[in-house]
C-alpha cells in the first residue's frame, strides 16, 4: 500500500527538511537514473549542501539496505534504482517557476511484489521513518491548500500573488 504527503516549500524551507532528515539516520539523496556501472550506486550523495533533485529517492542507510538497481537497455542504456523493490522514499521538490511554486510530494511503499509473487512488506523501521518525515511536515507546515502542506513562507509567497500549482515534471 502507498502512502505519500504533497506539500509547498520554497529553497529555505527545504533546507529546514533536509537538515531534520539528516538528524533521523545516515540519510543520502539517490539520482532516480544514471548512466554509469557500478557495484554502489554512482550517485549516492550525503545530504550535504545539497538539495533534493526534481525526482530523487531518500535512502536512509543507518535502517535500510542497499537499494536495488536495475539496468535498462533503452535509449542506449542506464541504471535506475527500483523505488518499488527498495527501501528508499520517491520524492519529488517543489519548484519554483517565474511567478508559481509547483506542489511537491513524498511517496512510499510498503509492501512489493517478490519475484516469486508473493507480497512482502519493507521493513518497520523503514515505514516508521517515512512516517517520521511526514509528520515533521504536518507539524511544521500547519497550512493546507488543495490538499498538500504549505510552509508559512509558501503561504506568503502565495499572498503576494505567487500561484501554487500542482506537480510538475
Amino acid at each position: 500500500m502507498g502512502r505519500q504527503i504533497a506539500f509547498y516549500m520554497d529553497d529555505q524551507d527545504e533546507d529546514e527538511f533536509l537538515e531534520f532528515a539528516r538528524s533521523t539516520g545516515d540519510v543520502v539523496i539517490i539520482s532516480i537514473t544514471t548512466d554509469q556501472p557500478g557495484e554502489e550506486f554512482p550517485s549516492f550523495r550525503s545530504l550535504a549542501g545539497r538539495r533534493l533533485g526534481e525526482g530523487c529517492q531518500l535512502w536512509n542507510r543507518s535502517i535500510s539496505p542497499q537499494p536495488i538497481v536495475e539496468y535498462y537497455e533503452v535509449h542506449g542504456g542506464y541504471y535506475c534504482v527500483d523505488f518499488l523493490q527498495s527501501e528508499v522514499v520517491n520524492a519529488m521538490r517543489s519548484k519554483r517557476e517565474e511567478n508559481s511554486l509547483s506542489r511537491g510530494r513524498l511517496h512510499n511503499e510498503n509492501d512489493f511484489l517478490r519475484t516469486d509473487g508473493a507480497i512482502a512488506e519493507k521493513s518497520t523501521q523503514f515505514v516508521r521513518w517515512f512516517d517520521q518525515l511526514r509528520r515533521w511536515i504536518r507539524k511544521t507546515y500547519p497550512v493546507v491548500v488543495d490538499g498538500a502542506y504549505a510552509s508559512f513562507r509558501a503561504e506568503a509567497l502565495a499572498k503576494s500573488g505567487v500561484e501554487l500549482t500542482g506537480h510538475r515534471f
